[in-house]
C-alpha cells in the first residue's frame, strides 16, 4: 500500500484460509517527502523465535516491511487475531515486535492487548517494519544468533558445529527458533523434521543447507547467496520449507537444488534465482515458475508433460542430460533476460512454445520447437546449430528487432509448410533480411 506524505488511515483486509486477520495502520503524521509503502504478509504459525518452550504465544504472526516514512512518523498499528490461535493465558499477553535480530522489551510502553476483542495495538510509534505477534512475556526473551563453525549436523550439539560468534568458541546448544548464519564453505545437514529459525543467512555461495527429504521446517527470512538442497519424500513430493524467500530468490542471490533418487513433484514455488536439478529422480513441474538466474539440469528428468506449465528464465539454460533431460509438454518457455542468454544441450533441446523476449539468445546446440516460436524482442543466434520449427504456421511476432541470426552453418528449418511462409532471418545482428517461401504445390514439406 502506498501512503502519501501526511496522514492516512488504512486497513489491510487480509488473512489466510479460514482466518480473517485485518491490520490497521493509522498514520497520524509523516513528513517524508516520498511518503511510504507498507507490505504485509500474514503467517499461519507461531513466530519461530519466541523463547518459551511451553508455547505461550499466538500461533500466528504478521511480517511487515516498509519503505519511506523516514521523518516525522507517528503511526498506530492494530493487529486482529483469531481466538483459536491463542495459547497460554490471553489475559497475560503482551505485544511483541521482532526486529533486527531481537524482540522489543516487553511490555513496551504505548502497547496493549485487548483479549475481549482479540487484537493488540502499538500506539503512536515511529516505526513500521518488523514481525508482530502477541504472547506471554516469557516468549520475548533475548535471542542468540548461531554461526556455523564447520560442516556438520544441525542437531549435533557435541560436534563443535555452532558458535554464538562468527569464528568464536563452540557451544553445546543447537538452533531452535534463532537467527542462523551458515558461513562460507560449510554444509549444514538436517536429518530430522521441523527445524525452525527466525532467519537463515548464507554468507557465501559455498554456504549450503542440505535438508534431504525432511519436512516441516520454518526458516523465517532467508537471504544470501548460498544453496538449499532437497530430495523428494517417500511419498513423492519436494516439500518447500516455510519462510520468506524474497531476497534469496532475487537475481544474483541464492540457489535451490532438487535431487535424490526418489521421483517427486516439485513445490508450487513461483520464483527461484538459480535452479539446479541433480540425482536420478524425475522432477515433475507443479506450477508456472520464473527463474531469475540459471537453470542447470545435471541429472534425472525435468518433467512438464503432466501439468504443462510455463517457465520464464532470465539466465542461461544448461541441460547436461541430453534430449531426455527436459520433457516440455505443451507449456511455454520464455527467455526474458536483460543480458544475453544461452541454451546448451549436446543432445539438442526441445521446447513446445518458445518465446524470445530478451537481450538475445545464443544456441550452443540445435533446438526444436513443436508449437509456436514467438519472437518479441532480441535475436536468436544460431552459430553452427539448427532451429527446427515443426509446425509450419508457428513463427509469430518477428521484426527487425527480433529475428534469427544465421551467422554460420546453422539453419532455420520450418516443417509442414503448405503455403507461403516468412523466414525471419539475417546474417548478423545488424542485418535483417527476411525471406518468403511459397509452397505452390501445396504438399507439406520442410524448407530451410
Amino acid at each position: 500500500k502506498l501512503y502519501p506524505t501526511g496522514a492516512l488511515d488504512f486497513t489491510f483486509t487480509i488473512g489466510v484460509a479460514g482466518k480473517y486477520t485485518p491490520v490497521r495502520y493509522n498514520v497520524a503524521t509523516n513528513t517524508d517527502a516520498t511518503g511510504g509503502t507498507i507490505t504485509i504478509k500474514p503467517v499461519n504459525t507461531k513466530h519461530p523465535t519466541t523463547t518459551d518452550a511451553s508455547n505461550l504465544e499466538l500461533a500466528y504472526y504478521w511480517n511487515v516491511s516498509s519503505t519511506g516514512f523516514a521523518t516525522g512518523l507517528s503511526v498506530t498499528h492494530t493487529y486482529n487475531y483469531i481466538n483459536s490461535d491463542v495459547n497460554g493465558t490471553e489475559a497475560s499477553y503482551v505485544a511483541g515486535r521482532y526486529y533486527s535480530g531481537g524482540w522489543n522489551t516487553v511490555p513496551e510502553s504505548s502497547t496493549s492487548v485487548t483479549p475481549a476483542s482479540d487484537y493488540f495495538t502499538f500506539t503512536s510509534k515511529n516505526y513500521i517494519t518488523g514481525d508482530y505477534t502477541t504472547g506471554e512475556s516469557t516468549e520475548f526473551s533475548t535471542i542468540r544468533t548461531f554461526y556455523s563453525l564447520t560442516s556438520g549436523n544441525w542437531d549435533n550439539p557435541g560436534a563443535n558445529v555452532w558458535s554464538y560468534l562468527s569464528g568464536g568458541a563452540p557451544v553445546s546448544a543447537i538452533p531452535s527458533g534463532n537467527p542462523v548464519v551458515i558461513e562460507a564453505g560449510h554444509t549444514i545437514t538436517v536429518n530430522t523434521d521441523s527445524k525452525s529459525a527466525v532467519s537463515i543467512t548464507f554468507s557465501a555461495s559455498t554456504s549450503i543447507l542440505d535438508l534431504g527429504s525432511t519436512i516441516g521446517h520454518s526458516f523465517g527470512t532467508v537471504s544470501g547467496t548460498g544453496k538449499i538442497k532437497q530430495s523428494a519424500t517417500a511419498g513423492g513430493a519436494y516439500v518447500f520449507p516455510a519462510g520468506i524467500f524474497t531476497s534469496f530468490m532475487t537475481a544474483s542471490n541464492g540457489t535451490f537444488e532438487f535431487g535424490g533418487a526418489t521421483n517427486g513433484t516439485l513445490p508450487s514455488q513461483a520464483t527461484y534465482n538459480n535452479l539446479i536439478l541433480t540425482g536420478a529422480a524425475t522432477k515433475t513441474i507443479a506450477a508456472d515458475m520464473t527463474i531469475n538466474g540459471t537453470l542447470t539440469i545435471s541429472a534425472g528428468v525435468f518433467k512438464n508433460t503432466t501439468n504443462n506449465k510455463n517457465i520464464t528464465i532470465k539466465g542461461d539454460w544448461t541441460n547436461s542430460v541430453g534430449a531426455g533431460g527436459f520433457l516440455c509438454g505443451t507449456g511455454t518457455t520464455t527467455f526474458s533476460g536483460s543480458s544475453a542468454q544461452q541454451i546448451t544441450n549436446a543432445g539438442g533441446e526441445t521446447f513446445y512454445n518458445l518465446t524470445i523476449s530478451s537481450s538475445g539468445v545464443t544456441f550452443n546446440n540445435s533446438v526444436n520447437v513443436g508449437g509456436t516460436l514467438n519472437l518479441t524482442s532480441g535475436n536468436i543466434t544460431l552459430g553452427a546449430n539448427d532451429l527446427v520449427v515443426t509446425s509450419g504456421n508457428a513463427i509469430t511476432g518477428y521484426s527487425s528487432s527480433s529475428y534469427v541470426v544465421t551467422n554460420s552453418t546453422g539453419l532455420l528449418k520450418i516443417n509442414n509448410v503448405t503455403t507461403a511462409r516468412v523466414f525471419p532471418i539475417g546474417k548478423s545482428s545488424s542485418s535483417y533480411t527476411p525471406a518468403t517461401i511459397a509452397n505452390v504445390a501445396g504438399t507439406a514439406d520442410q524448407f530451410s
